[in-house]
């Protein structure tokens, strides 16, 4: 059922938060693809279902998928939530163009805090078999990164605008990528706790 409620967590907020404005998600190039939470949200259903199906039905090919998704998701969705939070508490003009936070407080939270905690939750009591392999899952995290860099910059390209008033509000490109580039670092700092803390309360489980 927690798992549930996680995956749950994570579509609602795909669902309705078009309905919230007059100028929703799927407008522009991508859609509502085009902005890293909404990625992030789509990467967490597909890594809780992965593993809620592998489970149900006994496949071990499912929950290998999930297990190589998982180390990736935790620290994609740490980063989302911080930057988030930090961005609306010190100028809310840096995600909403016009000032005005649309969104409720319990899909807010929805959106940049739960799916962190399913993650964690699912990494940590739901994940008997995975094992961190820090070459990999530094990899598949860097692979991610580029990856939403590249797609963000080509709805950008496509829009003629970026999808974060805080990325088009930069003087260049280059202060836009840095600003990419921190984050990834960030993240890449928190993967590394989380693995460490992983493998260190594996280790004792199996003592």
């Amino acid at each position: 059922m927690v798992r549930l409620a996680g995956f749950c967590s994570a579509l609602y907020p795909i669902l309705i938060v078009p309905t919230l404005r007059t100028k929703g998600l799927k407008d522009g190039f991508g859609g509502g693809t085009q902005y890293l939470t909404i990625v992030g949200l789509l990467v967490t259903m597909i890594c809780i279902g992965l593993g809620i199906a592998g489970d149900a039905f006994k496949h071990p090919g499912l929950i290998a998928a999930k297990n190589r998704i998982l180390p990736m998701l935790v620290p994609v969705e740490c980063v989302i939530a911080g930057l988030y939070w930090y961005l609306v508490l010190t100028n809310v003009f840096h995600i909403y163009p016009d000032g005005h936070k649309y969104l409720p407080f319990h899909i807010d939270i929805q959106m940049h805090g739960i799916p962190f905690l399913t993650g964690l939750v699912e990494m940590f009591f739901f994940s008997e078999t995975l094992r961190i392999h820090r070459v990999k899952d530094v990899c598949y995290y860097f692979l991610f990164a580029v990856f939403y860099s590249s797609w963000s910059s080509f709805c950008a390209h496509m829009d003629g605008e970026w999808p974060y008033p805080v990325l088009q509000n930069q003087a260049s490109d280059w202060e836009r990528y840095s600003m990419m580039l921190n984050a990834t670092m960030v993240g890449l700092a928190i993967h590394f706790i989380v693995s460490e803390a992983h493998i260190r309360t594996t280790s004792k489980a199996s003592q």
